[in-house]
């Protein structure tokens, strides 16, 4: 009988691949990637290029002395031709300027962590690799001998007088939740010896309370990925840091269902965080109303029809609210790849967009059922920057409620519910990066060659902030933008951001801002429309007030103040009036003194 030899295929090697958690997947796979840099950097070629184990262990190890010994493996930045760099965080020169950075080696634990993974990928690759080999097993204990007692700082394991020491110092006050919260996660971590993931995964219905303890069902865990399950026993402990008396204290203020999760978080109100569908929101009925079509569509359709439906139904919907990426190719190979709707902004037509500090240039950009495909080339135009030029419409608005809310001025009505945008790319600002904008180049879209407007809509979760009429009539020729029609609308909106990020505590892209008619919106800035920030501004709008007005007094530049009975006039600066979002301008063109006569700081 003929032999025959049978290679492992994708599909099976994908199953391998998935039999880890999405993180371990993540770590292996960004340690590889970072082996791999060195093996191009050091020997031109790749982990999987050598001619057999031996000189595999001899690369392996040497690798791992270079972590331990070298200072610089840190810092070294990697060799970005290798597919999927892209996706991992490799530049941390961006530290060196910061006093707390010290150079230093990888911790034996870490380079310890980083041989699994490497072992991982090459019995992945075919290569029956072996940890414990002499070459590799040797180096690993001359790693370790050579950092004991080197290393301080070391974070020492918790023992029981500490737990004591935690519990003693929490309150004993019936009416502080979050204090009979922690007393209860902690005792119940601390004797249950369970990971953060398998608390927060608990739930009402894994508990089992005995007249000796409490049994409790883990369902699933790191070292249990598929789920078979395990339990555990606490027992009662006749004192006052019994954990199973601790976990029934806040059982009875909590109240949860069977279903529930175990523990919630609790806001400084002394509020539980119990977060449910908002049955009025109208972006997520929107969504369960095509959700629900596309099953009726389903109905009696065959295995590949109906795939292709729920897949693009799939795709369209996120629970994150970040749906929707720009994917940027060259020479039909994938770099990487940005979240719309910023990748929209900084990826237009002709745009100059660096990646690994080299610049390229947007051939063309092509709309996709989930966002846009990106076309660059390598470009020779150096140190130079595009700024998109930008129209935005809305078309409509749906309010769900509306409140007054108290200012130094008089009081500012606030919106809450859907804005309709309609956003198109009509040109674009481009000039040297040290240069202000008013002396960049300015190409409209009818003037260049081959140029087509990128437009794309959207419905989005958001407040409305109506200004006062004495403010708004004002105002000269105030029109559909914030950007630079207005210097004193464009402040405004910039501070209203500014501090709207801080009580959110969210990230410089999440929110959006614009102006139409009179009303100053912000809204949650993704590609479905909704995170939930907006209605965290809309609740704590007081605050936001608040902060604006601290921005704007207790900042300490002069400029756009008055002196002397003159007035200064002036931009602000990056405590007060900048901001770190997209702004057409680049934080030009604006007017602090008007800001301060709006929030009341005068």
């Amino acid at each position: 009988m003929k032999k025959v030899t049978i290679k492992q295929n994708k599909k099976v090697l994908k199953r391998k691949e998935n039999s880890k958690s999405i993180n371990t997947q993540q770590k292996y796979n960004g340690d590889w990637l970072k082996f791999s840099d060195y093996c191009l950097y050091k020997h031109k070629c790749r982990p999987t290029d050598v001619d057999g184990l031996e000189s595999a262990y001899n690369l392996v190890a040497e690798y791992l002395d270079w972590l331990d010994d070298d200072p610089e493996a840190k810092l070294y930045k990697g060799i970005s031709s290798i597919k999927g760099r892209e996706n991992i965080n490799n530049n941390p020169y961006s530290l060196t300027n910061s006093k707390s950075f010290v150079s230093k080696s990888y911790k034996a634990s870490t380079i310890k962590r980083i041989l699994a993974s490497i072992t991982y990928k090459y019995r992945m690759s075919g290569f029956q690799f072996d940890r414990k080999h002499p070459d590799i097993s040797e180096t690993i204990a001359s790693i370790q001998i050579n950092q004991k007692n080197i290393r301080s700082g070391e974070a020492k394991e918790l023992l029981k007088e500490d737990i004591i020491n935690i519990i003693d110092a929490i309150p004993e006050d019936k009416n502080d939740f979050r204090g009979i919260r922690d007393k209860a996660l902690i005792l119940l971590g601390f004797y249950s010896f369970c990971r953060r993931s398998e608390l927060l995964g608990m739930k009402y219905n894994h508990l089992d309370f005995l007249d000796e303890g409490i049994q409790i069902l883990i369902p699933f865990s790191k070292t249990d990925q598929i789920g078979e399950g395990r339990y555990i026993f606490v027992a009662i402990k006749n004192d006052k840091y019994c954990p199973v008396k601790s976990l029934k204290d806040w059982l009875k203020i909590i109240r949860i269902e069977k279903e529930d999760p175990l523990f919630y978080s609790i806001n400084k109100s002394n509020k539980f965080n119990k977060y449910k569908l908002n049955k009025n929101n109208q972006i997520i009925s929107k969504k369960h109303d095509e959700a629900k079509r596309a099953e009726r569509e389903g109905i009696g359709k065959s295995g590949s029809e109906k795939y292709t439906l729920y897949n693009k139904l799939a795709v369209s919907m996120n629970l994150r609210g970040t749906s929707g990426e720009v994917k940027i190719f060259q020479d039909k190979e994938q770099l990487g790849k940005r979240d719309a709707p910023a990748g929209y902004y900084e990826l237009h037509l002709d745009a100059i967009y660096y990646f690994n500090k080299r610049p390229y240039q947007v051939n063309s950009i092509t709309p996709t059922e989930d966002g846009a495909k990106v076309s660059l080339y390598l470009s020779n135009e150096e140190n130079k920057r595009t700024i998109p030029i930008v129209e935005t419409d809305i078309t409509n608005e749906t309010v769900e409620k509306t409140k007054d809310v108290e200012s130094e001025l008089k009081p500012i009505t606030l919106l809450y519910g859907t804005i309709d945008i309609d956003r198109t790319i009509v040109g674009y600002y481009k000039g040297d990066f040290n240069k202000p904008i008013e002396e960049l180049e300015i190409f409209k879209g009818e003037n260049v060659p081959s140029w087509e407007n990128f437009n794309w809509k959207s419905t989005n979760m958001a407040i409305g902030i109506v200004l006062p009429s004495e403010f708004v009539k004002s105002i000269p020729d105030a029109e559909n933008s914030i950007s630079t029609d207005d210097p004193g609308i464009h402040t405004i909106v910039h501070v209203f951001m500014n501090a709207a990020k801080i009580v959110a505590k969210i990230e410089a892209n999440e929110i959006d801002a614009c102006y139409d008619d009179g009303k100053i919106y912000i809204y949650d800035n993704t590609a479905n429309g909704v995170n939930g920030c907006s209605k965290i501004i809309y609740e704590n709008f007081e605050k936001v007030l608040d902060i604006c007005r601290k921005l704007l007094d207790e900042c300490n530049c002069d400029k756009g103040l008055i002196k002397d009975g003159q007035e200064l006039g002036g931009d602000g600066c990056p405590r007060c009036t900048f901001t770190t979002g997209f702004c057409e301008t680049r934080n030009k063109q604006l007017s602090k003194q008007t800001a301060r006569g709006f929030f009341g700081v005068l």
